[in-house]
Parts: structure tokens; C-alpha cells; sequence
């Protein structure tokens, strides 16, 4: 996958919000960046009111296709790599993320890292996610099939970092219809999706145009002081909102539910 121009905006918008001095970002894979021009994008910078190094602006103002990278530094970011198992698509670190152990020289070395769809490709997930860290993530929904391994759920991050005390920021569901007008288009959130359902609308849109249809899972998830990576989660959502009587008898609990 790549970054849209929205995404490449948040992180740089975050960014500029967090007061980190001389941030080290790390993208796992050379994100490609959505097709545009040099004009539209820089309209998009103003719309989000963001501060750029105008000497790199005009380095690379010129440049098709974008280079992520540059991009990145544009908007301040001291140093940007990209991290891949190899070096086809100009990756500057080389590592698998399925490998037990991360090499001493990248541990806690970036303030910021983006997965801009690279998860779904790594087996190991569990050991893909314990080497990240202060993350984005941008993963398969649905609609993505052979796309890679896995489509996620947003459980799995929503879980994975409560039980390792991160603190998540922002966790949604983009559901894009690409063939029906533009009004149906955007964002809609669910924690779990077998459970809070979207609206009876865009389910019945996904139905109806499942061909057309796909849908990104999208998360950030802040490292604090008391943040681990090693804690195995399980489900939140049965943890809570199903108790057990003695006799093993399963109950709902609607006020779990909407504490939940």
C-alpha cells in the first residue's frame, strides 16, 4: 500500500503538534505517496496549516513521482528511513520483522513509526507488532483479498495496546465505495464490527457493491512510560461485556456493552 495525501498530512500535522525536537521517523516499507500535483498538494498544506522547510520545498518541488522521504523531512522530521526484508524498493534498513530479535542499533531509535500497510505481509504478527513502536497503522479491512496474510479487525490493535498500556489516540474505519456518488465516501468507526454495527446504509452499501467496495483499518497508538510490548492480549470485548455464572451459563451484560 501507500499514503494518501490526508494521511501524509495527520502524521506531519501530529508531528508538528507533538514538540519533539529533531523526530526520527521510520516507515516499515517505502511508502508509496497517492499521485498529485505539486499545487494541489501544497493546498492541502495550507489547508492544514502546516510549517515546511521551504529551501527542501524547492529541492524537490519538481520531483514526480513524490519521494516519501523528502516529503517527510519537508515538514521537519530530522531523519526518515524506510525499514524492509529487503532493499527492492529503496528501503535503507534491512530487517524482517518476522526475526525473534531486533538488532540492538534500532531499538527505541524513532519517535515516530508509520505502517502504511506492510503488516498484513508479515506471518508473525504478534512479532511484528512488538517491534514497533509509537506507530500508525493503515491496514486491510476488507475488500483487500491476496492482498496479503491478513485483514485485520480493530480489535487487534485496540486490545493489543490497552493490555500494554499505550494510549491510542485515534482508531477508524474508512469504508470506500469508489463507484456510487461521493456522499457515501469517508469515515465511519466501530470498535468491533460484529457487534456495533455502521449505519443499516453503508452495511447495505457494502452488500450491494462488494465488488466496488474496500475498507482500511486506521490507529494510532502512543508509547508512554508505562508501556510494554510482551503482554499476549485477549479479546476485550468478550473479557467484558459476557460474565459466568458457576454453572458456566453465559449472560449479557447490555451496561458492559455500553461502558465498553
Amino acid at each position: 500500500m501507500g499514503l494518501r495525501l490526508v494521511e501524509v498530512l495527520k502524521i506531519a500535522k501530529v508531528f508538528q503538534n507533538s514538540g519533539i525536537l529533531n523526530a526520527k521517523l521510520c516507515m516499515m516499507g517505502k511508502q508509496d505517496l497517492e499521485k498529485t500535483s505539486w499545487t494541489r498538494f501544497m493546498q492541502k498544506v495550507k489547508m492544514f496549516q502546516l510549517s515546511y522547510d521551504e529551501e527542501q520545498y524547492e529541492r524537490i518541488k519538481n520531483i514526480y513521482p513524490m519521494d516519501s522521504c523528502e516529503v517527510f523531512k519537508m515538514f521537519g522530521f530530522s531523519e526518515v528511513h524506510a525499514l524492509d526484508y529487503s532493499s527492492y524498493e529503496g528501503a535503507d534498513i534491512i530487517f524482517d520483522l518476522n526475526a525473534e530479535n531486533l538488532p540492538v542499533e534500532l531499538v527505541e531509535q524513532f519517535d515516530f513509526i508509520v505502517n502504511g500497510g506492510t503488516l498484513e505481509h508479515v506471518f508473525n504478527q504478534a512479532l511484528a507488532l512488538k517491534n514497533m513502536s509509537n506507530i500508525y497503522h493503515i491496514s486491510p479491512l476488507s475488500g483487500w483479498i491476496n492482498h496479503g496474510f491478513y485483514s485485520m479487525s480493530p480489535t487487534l490493535f485496540l486490545d493489543y495496546y490497552t493490555e500494554n498500556n499505550w494510549y491510542i489516540d485515534e482508531s477508524d474505519i474508512e469504508i470506500r465505495v469508489d463507484s456510487i456518488a461521493d456522499d457515501f465516501k469517508g469515515s465511519i468507526y466501530s470498535m468491533d464490527c460484529r457487534m456495533f454495527d455502521a449505519s443499516e446504509q453503508i452495511n447495505a452499501l457494502i452488500r450491494d457493491y462488494a465488488g466496488n467496495t474496500t475498507s482500511l483499518l486506521r490507529c494510532w497508538a502512543r508509547k508512554t512510560s508505562e508501556s510494554e510490548v510482551e503482554k499476549t492480549p485477549i479479546q476485550g470485548m468478550y473479557k467484558e461485556i459476557y460474565h459466568y455464572h458457576e454453572n458456566v451459563h453465559k449472560e449479557w451484560s447490555s451496561d458492559k456493552v455500553i461502558a465498553y
